[in-house]
């Protein structure tokens, strides 16, 4: 009322909150610039679990910070990449907190299953398990450098490209 008059009207709106941005929009030099929720598997869309996208770019945006903190610029070197797969393989309970594969670990196949077409889970389940019999023994964890895990790394990429026609 103002005045002895009343004034009807309509509420003033709240207004929206913004959206949460997307995890990783604008990739900082040196990390991925793929979404893991873009990525197919012999032609079909993988089912990429919120834990796995959000893992993996924790573990490279913490690369990417202690890269940043050296005061080196541009892209940094594949032996610092490589420690973001592992710190992501950590947090998916895929290594041991030294940075080597759980032998005998159920967890791999689980994660495949959930993430993978039904057609692709156990060749690529031999695969990976095949890449980290071969090349675990030689994985040596240092700050800054995983370049020990190169090898088998590589072997993953291949073996999963091979299986899903990439």
């Amino acid at each position: 009322m103002l005045n002895g008059i009343t004034i009807l009207a309509d509420p003033i709106p709240e207004p929206n909150p913004a959206p949460a941005p997307e995890p990783n929009p604008f990739p900082k030099p040196g990390l991925p610039a793929i979404n893991m929720k873009d990525v197919k598997c012999d032609g079909e869309v993988l089912n990429v679990r919120e834990d796995v996208n959000t893992t993996f770019f924790t573990c490279f945006d913490k690369m990417q910070k202690e890269w940043e903190a050296t005061g080196k610029k541009g892209f940094m070197p594949l032996q610092r990449l490589a420690c973001g797969a592992v710190c992501a393989a950590q947090g998916l309970g895929l290594f041991d907190e030294s940075g080597k594969p759980i032998k005998d670990n159920p967890k791999i196949a689980e994660l495949i299953n959930s993430i993978l077409p039904a057609k692709n889970q156990k060749a690529v389940t031999e695969g990976l398990t095949n890449c980290m019999k071969k090349n675990s023994k030689k994985l040596k964890m240092k700050p800054g450098d995983c370049s020990s895990y190169g090898m088998m790394l590589f072997c993953m990429k291949e073996s999963i490209a091979k299986i899903c026609k990439l």
